[in-house]
């Protein structure tokens, strides 16, 4: 199995994270519910920290996921909205 913890930490809680709806709904139905990939997220307290957790079921679909265009769009949209209102992003994979 892998797994994907990605941290975005925001300026303030006046900064709305990246957010896009058809992105999560696309996911939903071609990846979770295909059951490919469990899903998590979590907030701090603090409202300045978003954790999101993906965990792949077999290693060839982590690969599946980083090659899929519509998720390397969503990504890329992400990291320029991130970059544009000051929010950091770390990824760690293992």
């Amino acid at each position: 199995m892998t797994a994907v913890i990605r941290r975005q930490t925001r300026p303030n809680d006046e900064v709305p994270f990246y957010s896009d709806p058809t992105f999560k709904q696309y996911v939903l139905e071609n990846w979770v519910l295909a059951n490919k990939i469990i899903v998590g997220q979590d907030v701090s307290d603090d409202g300045l920290v978003a954790t999101t957790y993906l965990e792949f079921v077999a290693p060839e679909l982590y690969e599946e996921w980083k090659n899929d265009p519509v998720v390397i769009e969503n990504k890329e949209k992400s990291l320029a909205y991130n970059k544009a209102n000051g929010i950091k992003t770390s990824t760690d994979i293992s």
